[in-house]
């Protein structure tokens, strides 16, 4: 219960930092506060009021799994423990190397701050951002997919040595270095540019 209040409250205080923002046309503070305030409202209701956390690191686990025995890599899924999913990889030399999957694999911190920078982004109409937002979550979760399997199919070639440069280098490489910069350079940069070009273009013809 006190964490639906702490929840509220804060909607609330961000709610009228908002609409002050708006009302008073102070941009800057109206998109910053705006965007990061929904991005962490998401991720603390869909860690502790919600099951979207739990949701995206099951559709994360079983998609993974799926995808990996596709390709011919063999991993189990077990439950260790309520709401912990872990992806069982197997024939490595020697053992095997349990990998876990939780919320910072889930995708669900970069789909919340995708939705929070993209609603309140001011050059679009509601309805381009919102086809905006569903296409970069569907990416996001693919993206996020390819980054999971080509983790376990360099555990299940290397072994549990190769950890450290699989997580930490390869995957966020993938991940965050290429698929992530690469859509929000597209969105925020290249449709920006041409939105300005196309604006341009329409008030020297006028």
């Amino acid at each position: 219960m006190g964490t639906v209040i702490l929840t509220l409250l804060a909607a609330l205080l961000w709610l009228a930092l908002v609409l002050f923002f708006r009302r008073n046309r102070i941009w800057l503070l109206y998109y910053v506060t705006g965007s990061v305030g929904l991005a962490l409202l998401l991720i603390f209701a869909g860690v502790y009021l919600l099951p979207l956390a739990a949701g995206m690191e099951y559709a994360t686990a079983y998609a993974g799994h799926a995808l990996s025995n596709l390709v011919g890599i063999p991993t189990y899924l077990f439950r260790a423990a309520p709401n912990n999913i872990f992806v069982w990889v197997v024939e490595q030399t020697p053992g095997w190397t349990v990998v876990r999957v939780d919320l910072e694999c889930s995708g669900m911190l970069e789909t919340a701050a995708w939705i929070g920078l993209l609603l309140f982004y001011p050059s679009w109409s509601l309805r381009k951002r919102l086809g905006l937002i569903a296409l970069g979550a569907v990416g996001i979760f693919g993206a996020n997919l390819v980054r999971v399997v080509a983790i376990i199919a360099i555990l299940h070639a290397f072994g549990k040595q190769s950890i450290v440069i699989a997580h930490t280098f390869i995957g966020r490489l993938l991940f965050f270095g290429l698929v992530m910069l690469g859509m929000y350079w597209y969105v925020f940069s290249r449709l920006t540019i041409h939105s300005l070009a196309d604006r341009i273009t329409a008030r020297m013809r006028a």
